[in-house]
């Protein structure tokens, strides 16, 4: 009895931690003031106030989607940048299901630095929404943060060319993304991508996803973010479940690419819904995006890390720091604490 007793404590007590995971890992709260060239979450939505305008659902290749084009254009060559529009007919398969999606579709691309024949940094999210809603935050939140970083980066050059893709078409199948990879010959001359989500409205901005095997990514974004939210338990059932993102076609095609894919979760009720609109964004979560997009982007537009063979185990304690090991020591440790745990178990007998 006393057995038992132990053991039911123990699995809820592990229930509890994973239910407290939610308040543990609350998005940085907003900064009443900004440093120089830190990245500004009011600011940021006064952009995605402009580019969507009235708010209508926009889906690709509709008279709406041409509004919120002409306005993101306009809103990159107010900061002094020229972007060019790649309009081309494309299809796509829908991963993790059946059938193919075609469509027409615009890519606004803009890129910063100066092409000195060093391989390119992708940022990459979509503008176009689902016809149902204005997609404020699927994915306007990742438009915002492009546009925002956009305004910063110019002024301070990185190392080597930063392209900005405003994609057209991730809601129909991921066809602007496979637009670029089949027709836009910019897309050979890239090696590293940071790609921008959303499946809710609040909450901390994920890293869900990153290149395999993940050892470079990992120790980049360890590195360089200074509020991580990530476990590797997240990213192996994101792989399991019938979502996808435009990393999905990325991917594919470019497996050697190195990327991380970033998104916010909560209040998931609003996701492809009347409900994802201006009002819901919420200015923690666009400043986590946007904060982690300048620092993880800061260090790719360095260079890309040299690839290792290497798989990591990795988990943000609170959104302090990234704990991250290398897979078969993080197997050995959970084998030692299962035997440590039946060890208490029966010594509590």
């Amino acid at each position: 009895m006393k057995r038992l007793l132990l053991l039911g404590l123990i699995v809820a007590g592990l229930l509890l931690g994973m239910a407290a995971t939610r308040w543990l890992t609350l998005p940085p709260p907003v900064r009443a003031e900004n440093a120089a060239g830190q990245f500004d979450s009011q600011r940021a939505k006064a952009r995605l106030m402009r580019v969507l305008g009235d708010e209508a659902p926009h889906p690709a290749d509709t008279l709406a989607s041409d509004g919120v084009r002409q306005r993101l254009v306009a809103e990159i060559s107010g900061m002094g940048l020229q972007p060019r529009i790649d309009d081309r007919f494309a299809c796509n398969g829908l991963f993790k299901q059946r059938g193919v999606s075609c469509a027409r579709v615009r890519n606004v691309l803009v890129t910063i630095g100066t092409d000195n024949g060093k391989p390119h940094l992708l940022v990459n999210s979509h503008y176009d929404s689902v016809p149902v809603g204005p997609g404020a935050s699927d994915a306007g939140l990742g438009v915002a943060a492009m546009l925002e970083a956009l305004s910063l980066m110019k002024d301070r050059p990185p190392a080597r060319p930063v392209t900005f893709l405003f994609n057209e078409g991730e809601e129909l199948g991921l066809i602007g993304a496979r637009a670029f990879l089949q027709g836009d010959p910019l897309s050979r001359r890239v090696d590293a991508l940071i790609n921008l989500e959303a499946r809710g409205t609040t909450g901390p901005v994920n890293m869900f996803e990153t290149s395999v095997p993940n050892a470079a990514a990992v120790k980049l974004f360890g590195d360089h973010v200074s509020h991580p939210v990530a476990n590797s338990l997240a990213v192996s059932a994101y792989r399991l479940i019938p979502n996808y993102t435009d990393v999905n076609s990325f991917v594919e095609d470019r497996p050697e690419w190195l990327f991380l894919n970033f998104a916010p979760i909560g209040n998931e009720t609003r996701y492809h819904s009347p409900g994802d609109n201006l009002a819901a964004v919420d200015l923690a979560t666009l400043q986590h995006m946007g904060d982690q997009l300048m620092e993880a982007g800061s260090a790719l537009s360095g260079g890309t890390p040299q690839v290792s063979s290497t798989e990591m185990l990795f988990t943000n304690v609170g959104t302090s720091f990234l704990l991250a090991m290398p897979f078969l020591l993080g197997l050995a440790l959970t084998v030692l604490a299962v035997c440590l745990l039946l060890r208490l178990v029966w010594v509590g007998k």
